[in-house]
Formats: C-alpha cells, sequence, structure tokens
C-alpha cells in the first residue's frame, strides 16, 4: 500500500509538473531583438546608361567596326558611310571660299580707286555707289560661301558614326551596303559599367 501510494504521489507530482510546463511553453514568444528574419529584395538589373545608335542623313554604310557583344571606347568610330560624294562637296565650298575672297579683294579694290577719283570730281557720284553695292555683294558672297564650308563639313563628319560613350554593343540592326534614313535605329548600346537594382518589392520570412 504505501508502495502504490508512494507511485500514485509521484504521478500526481509528475502530472503537475507536465500540466504546468505545457501552458509556459505555448505562451512563450520571444522579443523582438531575438527574432530573425530574412529579407528578400525583387527588382530589375538596369545598366548605368543606354543609347541607340542612327544616322542623321542619308547614306550608304560603307563599313561596321564591330558586331554584336563587343566592348568599345567613347569616340571610336562604330559605322562609316560612303563618303566621296561629300568630300567634293566639302572641295568644291572651299574653291569657291576662294574665289569670293578674290572678288572680294578686286572690288575693294575698285571702290578705293574709284572713292579717289570722286573726291577729284572725275567721276559721278552713281559711279562710286555702284562700287559700293559692288563690295556689299562680294562681302555677302564671301560668307555664304565660308557658310557653306561649315556646312560640308558637318555633314562629311556626320559620315561616321561615333560611339558616344563606353559601351556594350548589345545589338546591331543593319549590315554594310544598306542605305540609311535620319533617326533609323542602327545598333544599341549600354555601359554597363553600373548595375542599377529597380526594387519591385521586399518581402520578409
Amino acid at each position: 500500500m504505501c508502495a502504490v501510494r508512494s507511485c500514485l504521489l509521484f504521478g500526481f507530482i509528475c502530472g503537475c509538473v507536465m500540466v504546468n510546463a505545457s501552458p509556459l511553453l505555448a505562451q512563450y514568444e520571444a522579443p523582438i531583438a531575438e527574432r530573425a528574419y530574412q529579407r528578400i529584395a525583387s527588382g530589375v538589373v538596369v545598366p548605368n546608361r543606354e543609347t541607340v545608335v542612327s544616322a542623321k542623313i542619308v547614306g550608304r554604310i560603307q563599313s561596321i567596326a564591330h558586331d554584336e557583344g563587343v566592348r568599345v571606347s567613347q569616340g571610336e568610330v562604330l559605322i562609316k558611310l560612303e563618303d566621296a560624294e561629300w568630300r567634293a562637296d566639302l572641295q568644291a565650298a572651299q574653291a569657291s571660299v576662294a574665289l569670293a575672297a578674290a572678288e572680294l579683294n578686286y572690288r575693294r579694290t575698285q571702290r578705293a580707286r574709284l572713292q579717289d577719283l570722286r573726291q577729284r570730281k572725275s567721276i559721278s557720284q552713281d559711279a562710286l555707289d555702284s562700287a559700293i553695292l559692288a563690295v556689299s555683294v562680294a562681302e555677302a558672297n564671301s560668307s555664304i560661301a565660308r557658310a557653306n564650308v561649315v556646312r560640308a563639313e558637318v555633314v562629311l563628319k556626320e559620315a561616321q558614326i561615333l560611339a558616344p560613350f563606353d559601351a556594350l554593343i548589345i545589338s546591331k540592326q543593319t549590315e554594310v551596303g544598306e542605305v540609311t534614313s535620319p533617326g533609323a535605329i542602327l545598333m544599341e548600346l549600354q555601359d554597363q559599367s553600373l548595375l542599377i537594382l529597380t526594387p519591385m518589392g521586399v518581402y520578409l520570412y
């Protein structure tokens, strides 16, 4: 009987411990400082800069320096257009400048001579006025000739399409022999020296 009482007493004590222990474990919640979370961010990785390469003038493509996947440096020639006609235009414009300059010098000399004659009353004022007008026309023609040279130089420069910055050629959308049109995309470039993450959301686990 004593042994049975001892067992019952022992069981009662153990039962109290088990009953009391379970609620304590169920109600325990770790302090915020002790919690461990995993933060996962989703987003899109984009390059630092990207651009498209296009021609500003109409021309036939003579050469393409690189294919897709090649890195290029700023100022490097990517595409070259046939430029024989534009070089000829530049030479003609430069010759026009020389001709206009010669004409201007002659008209100025004539004006000076007629001014001297007018002072001596050897010619009429109308003759001097005509000489003065001829100088003004020659000066205007000289300015136009110089402007034509600048225009021809700009067009010739556009025959070479350069890389705007250090970049990777992502796509090439033209071939040698094709005729360009202003604004048509010829290449796509990306500057991948710095990749930027554009976040779409942040999740906690």
